[in-house]
């Protein structure tokens, strides 16, 4: 057998193993690609995703809201949050919201219900947004309950009056609410100067002037008389 044809079969199991390599790493591309494009996700998303340091912008405008259970139990009172979307050069995965004790939740919408939470006690929070790589903003300003809040009471037994009602007005703007089971309520209100009456049949109506100021509950506590 001539050399040169000796030495090209020598050489071609070689060549058979460098084209199965050749396609073993082609058929590995093109399933990836098609994998990831099955998924939504494209080299650029996947370019950003690793390069991405650029946090989101801080949620703004975080309120909240007081909400007292209307039953027996105070288990059942809890704190509405709400505050303002925040933004992102690539995308928003969604919020962390801090109270005052620690990290509380992680959610995906602008807003949280903060459950099982004890009566008069002032809670603080605020949130941070977090981006699909990770990223976390700066945390949003703190943000208390704010407005007018207390018991209602018999001022001969101190026995707790229900559905009693309150009114807060204020320049125009009025809110009213009722005394649950427990005697407890809560006027979630901005800062100002209210005029709060507190009126039910068969007791002497009563009004107080109080100042609500920011980030800040005001308790009045009151003890109604029996009358007309």
């Amino acid at each position: 057998m001539p050399v040169q044809q000796k030495g090209l079969i020598q050489l071609l199991p070689l060549l058979i193993i460098a084209a199965i390599v050749v396609l073993a790493l082609y058929i590995l591309f093109f399933s990836s690609n098609r994998i990831f494009s099955l998924l939504g996700i494209t080299e650029l998303t996947r370019a950003q995703a690793v390069l991405d340091t650029e946090p989101p912008s801080t949620p703004t405008n975080l309120k909240v809201y007081v909400i007292l259970s209307s039953g027996p139990s105070t288990l059942d009172n809890h704190n509405d949050l709400k505050w303002d979307a925040s933004t992102d050069n690539v995308g928003i995965a969604g919020y962390e919201v801090y109270r005052s004790d620690g990290k509380t939740a992680s959610v995906t919408a602008t807003s949280y219900t903060d459950t099982n939470l004890s009566y008069a006690t002032d809670y603080t929070y605020y949130v941070k947004a977090k981006d699909t790589a990770g990223n976390l903003s700066a945390p949003s300003s703190t943000a208390h309950m704010m407005g007018v809040w207390g018991d209602v009471l018999e001022a001969s037994n101190s026995r707790y009056i229900k559905s009693l009602k309150v009114d807060c007005s204020s320049n125009g703007v009025n809110v009213t609410t009722y005394t649950n089971v427990r005697g407890e309520y809560v006027c979630n209100l901005a800062a100002g100067i209210y005029t709060v009456t507190f009126s039910k049949t068969g007791y002497i109506t009563q009004t107080f002037t109080e100042t609500v100021v920011d980030n800040k509950m005001t308790t009045r506590n009151v003890f109604m008389r029996k009358g007309k």
